[in-house]
């Protein structure tokens, strides 16, 4: 059912921008309203994509965004401009459920096997200047998240190759290990199972998106430069539907960070989603 007004100004724009992305507007776009006080953040401050753990402490979380995001309100409730608005693509009709891990998330919508783990132990840093330094930057799972994941292999569909490697694994505490060897040891199972790196990153990608957009500040300076920041954590890849000012472009910045372009560059990160959560799961099946 259609979750925008036909009246409300806020709307018929983010409606319009969505219909130019190439999706369906009634179905799939809504308004969220946020109140912006002075001096109120949208959110609290969170490693970001492709920063390195600076701080000492191993970062596993830096990745997966936990803030509340901004009530709903009626989207004709108010057209004042201390409030923002930005779309925000339904999936499946229902809130994601903030409690499930982002490899949770990668199983739910796909599938994830042991190179989604290695992939995702590995992290961004490869992506990054310095990608000998790669356990500089957070893991994008916990070791409790792999712990998890090979209990449940290892009740459902474990071979006895693989059993043997997972019995590897839990005999010794991952949480003291380095990052190096539990890479290691992650190889060898994602080698066994014979898994792509590239499509299992494709799946990161997605549902760190999605992660990203859910928590995404809505001023649009503040959200253009966390969602270049992202996009900067996989090395600018071709087919992003990001624009970046003055990266191939001679876009001005007063005309970049503008309210409209942020929109409508929300609009075309919500088509490429739906995109591309279409594209794995079709070359899965193929």
């Amino acid at each position: 059912m259609p979750v925008r007004c036909d009246d409300c100004e806020p709307c018929a724009d983010v409606a319009a921008a969505g219909r130019a992305a190439g999706f369906d507007a009634d179905r799939e776009v809504l308004v969220r309203v946020q109140p912006r006080r002075a001096g109120q953040a949208d959110r609290a401050e969170l490693p970001r994509v492709g920063q390195p753990d600076v701080g000492g402490g191993a970062v596993h979380r830096g990745m997966h965004p936990t803030a509340t995001p901004g009530r709903r309100r009626p989207c004709g409730a108010s057209r004042d401009a201390r409030y923002g608005y930005f779309c925000e693509r339904r999936h499946d009709e229902r809130v994601a459920d903030r409690s499930m891990t982002m490899l949770a998330r990668i199983n739910e919508a796909f599938v994830a096997n042991w190179m989604t783990v290695f992939v995702g132990w590995e992290g961004l840093g490869r992506f990054s200047g310095w990608p000998d330094r790669w356990t500089e930057f957070p893991s994008l799972l916990t070791a409790e998240e792999i712990v998890t994941f090979w209990e449940t292999r290892l009740m459902a569909e474990a071979g006895p190759q693989e059993e043997q490697l997972i019995l590897r694994l839990l005999t010794v505490d991952l949480r003291n290990e380095t990052r190096e060897s539990v890479k290691d040891m992650l190889g060898a199972l994602a080698a066994l199972e014979g898994g792509d790196a590239g499509t299992e990153l494709r799946k990161w990608r997605v549902i760190l998106l999605e992660g990203v957009l859910e928590s995404l500040p809505q001023d649009p300076v503040d959200g253009l430069i966390e969602l270049t920041e992202f996009w900067q954590g996989f090395g600018f890849p071709a087919d992003s539907p990001h624009v970046v000012q003055r990266r191939g472009n001679a876009i001005d910045a007063r005309d970049h960070y503008q309210q409209d372009n942020f929109v409508g560059l929300l609009a075309r990160h919500y088509a490429w989603l739906e995109a591309e959560r279409a594209a794995i799961v079709a070359a899965a099946r193929s």
